[in-house]
């Protein structure tokens, strides 16, 4: 590293400490356990659920997860125990500052040095007298990440400011907790960022507050001409949008037509078929769970989503879709997943960690989902844990509304008009992953700030196409198709190396999804695999089991179509190839194989030993 290099980065850390520094300085008289304390024993990682913020602490020490209860933890800090953890008399011999520093043995190892600012505020705290709250606190109510230039091409400061609801702001930096999406490629150290070429997203999390920053990769190459082979793009959008390889026939007409046109074109014509229904009608079962059962898989592919999650939901929180789960707590959650892409499992037991969403919240969202009373309004629900009553409340609303307002249609209307834009936003999502093999948020139904999507642009462009098409889904897949996003290679070239650089992600496909392509290939009945396998004795069963062999033998199947009525063995050979892998056989292949034909071999099994051999190769399996 160059002299200048090391200047700016001496430069970049020494400002750092000194804003820290400057602020502590402006606004710290007296210390506050929300603000100075609980959010440093978070980023040391003591409250994590694998050290003392787990169900049941450890080694008799527990705090709340992720410092979600301050005066818990300061209760068990300061009071449990008879005040043994602290010393205010003598702050060195504290049990919280000897043991996180190795003084005295300590099962999660060194937490911090001797002379890490964290001791030092720790120690000066208890000589204070160990205070839980100033005079004059400040409660922050929004976070802010700002990207400090530092001067260096891959590296830049980072500065972290709580906001309070009259717009002040602080410097926590030193107390809040940083990560990013990627550490291999976005390296997060003493508040300054080394990046690689990758685009990426920094988050910073103090008092249950987040703020995010997107890096946004500005080495990477613009690789977005390139575009994936012509028969790999047929092979991909079939099976995407049927869940099927093309023929070879629809192979042809494909290439027949003009290179700009032809994408679109057969796409159209996918969406328009029959499979195209029967395959989106899967997608809905993943979707919803199950099936709607008013409309059929024509109507699926055709209603717009919007109808569709109507006739699902129809009844309110207590839809024939949501009564399957007994608990109103499990309904709610469901319905959460499924419509908005939330998980709140973790607010049912204490706060969410990585989201803004409390237990509260999880409870007065659960209440509108009891069964209901014979005036369809929901009954009462009450605190498993206090038996206390539960006014039912929406999601992220202020204030709870009288039972009748929670009848029936309530909740589908609170969906479809008050959270249309977060409903649209979780299907777009799923969407893309019905296109992609995976969504830009993952998991589908994990929507925050702390997990954002791989492209949000993409997202946000989804979503507001959505909401034009009044949520018809076809319009939305077509426009996916024809991007640059969607056409893009798979493989990468030694120019690209990696899927950083605007490639696609290819994928395994799963027993469940490569059997019945198989099957259709080869134009046999799909047989059906082992529900209640495991995926490795699935996996081994198509491999190698009874169901592929029932494939390749079926009556009438393409392999014996070819050996009866097709005369050519190269030509046999090219329509297998087209039929299960959309390519002609190379060169080597063909060299290696055609002379399997002139051997005196029964032609049949000829077509059958090399169909067998395509179907245990990678290529196959590889969704690309």
């Amino acid at each position: 590293m160059s002299l200048r290099a090391l200047a700016s980065f001496a430069w970049l850390l020494v400002a750092t400490s000194a804003w820290a520094q400057e602020e502590s300085e402006e606004f710290y008289y007296e210390y506050d356990f929300a603000w100075d304390i609980a959010p440093r024993l978070v980023q040391a990682g003591c409250a994590t659920a694998e050290c003392h913020g787990g169900a049941t602490g450890r080694g008799g020490f527990k705090l709340s997860l992720f410092g979600t209860d301050p005066r818990a933890d300061y209760d068990a800090i300061v009071e449990e125990l008879d005040g043994r953890r602290i010393d205010r008399l003598d702050p060195e011999r504290s049990l919280v500052l000897r043991k996180p520093t190795l003084d005295l043995e300590h099962g999660g190892g060194l937490r911090w040095n001797e002379d890490d600012d964290a001791v030092r505020v720790l120690r000066e705290w208890i000589a204070a007298g160990a205070p839980f709250r100033a005079d004059d606190p400040f409660v922050p109510q929004r976070l802010e990440l700002e990207r400090i230039e530092s001067g260096l091409q891959r590296s830049f400061g980072l500065r972290v400011l709580a906001i309070d609801a009259q717009g002040r702001a602080r410097e926590v930096g030193d107390r809040a907790t940083i990560s990013s999406s990627d550490p291999d490629a976005l390296r997060v150290r003493g508040g300054v960022v080394t990046h690689a070429r990758a685009p990426g997203w920094i988050f910073a999390r103090f008092q249950q507050l987040d703020a995010r920053l997107e890096v946004p990769g500005g080495e990477l190459r613009e690789l977005d001409a390139a575009r994936a082979d012509p028969l790999l793009l047929a092979r991909r959008l079939c099976f995407d949008l049927v869940g099927r390889w093309p023929t070879p026939e629809e192979l042809r007409r494909y290439l027949a037509w003009a290179e700009g046109e032809r994408l679109g074109a057969y796409a159209r014509e996918l969406v328009d078929g029959a499979e195209f229904a029967a395959h989106f009608a899967r997608f809905v079962d993943r979707w919803l769970g199950s099936s709607p059962g008013a409309l059929t898989s024509e109507e699926l592919a055709l209603a717009p989503l919007d109808r569709i999650a109507r006739e699902a939901l129809r009844g309110g929180g207590r839809s024939a879709l949501l009564r399957r789960r007994s608990d109103p707590r499990d309904r709610m959650e469901h319905f959460a997943g499924a419509f908005l892409g939330l998980r709140l499992e973790c607010a049912r037991c204490h706060n969410h960690p990585a989201d803004r969403w409390t237990q509260r919240d999880h409870l007065a969202f659960s209440a509108p989902f009891v069964d209901p009373r014979p005036d369809a309004s929901p009954g009462p629900f009450f605190d498993p844990a206090s038996g206390e009553r539960i006014e039912p409340r929406f999601l992220g609303t202020s204030a709870s509304a009288s039972e009748a307002a929670f009848a029936e249609a309530a909740l589908v209307d609170w969906l479809l008009s008050e959270q249309r834009e977060r409903f649209a936003e979780n299907l777009a999502n799923r969407l893309a992953a019905f296109l992609l093999g995976a969504g830009l948020v993952e998991p589908l139904d994990d929507h925050r700030t702390t997990n954002p999507p791989r492209d949000l642009a993409l997202l946000r462009e989804l979503r507001e196409r959505l909401l034009a098409a009044r949520f018809e889904a076809r319009p939305v897949l077509l426009w996916l198709c024809a991007t640059e996003h969607y056409q893009r290679p798979s493989d990468p070239s030694p120019e690209a190396p990696t899927a950083a650089e605007g490639l696609r992600r290819a994928r395994v496909l799963r027993p469940e999804e490569l059997l019945p392509a198989i099957a259709r290939a080869l134009d046999a009945p799909p047989p059906e695999l082992q529900a209640d396998a495991s995926p490795l004795a699935r996996e081994l069963e198509l491999l190698h089991g009874e169901p592929l062999e029932r494939v390749l033998r079926a009556p009438g199947n393409l392999l014996e179509v070819l050996a009866e009525l097709e005369p050519s063995a190269e030509r046999a050979l090219e329509e297998l190839y087209l039929a299960l892998l959309t390519r002609p056989p190379r060169e080597a292949e063909r060299a290696l194989l055609l002379p399997r034909f002139a051997s005196g071999a029964v032609r049949l099994e000829v077509l059958r030993e090399i169909a067998r051999a395509l179907i245990l190769t990678r290529e196959i399996g590889a969704h690309r």
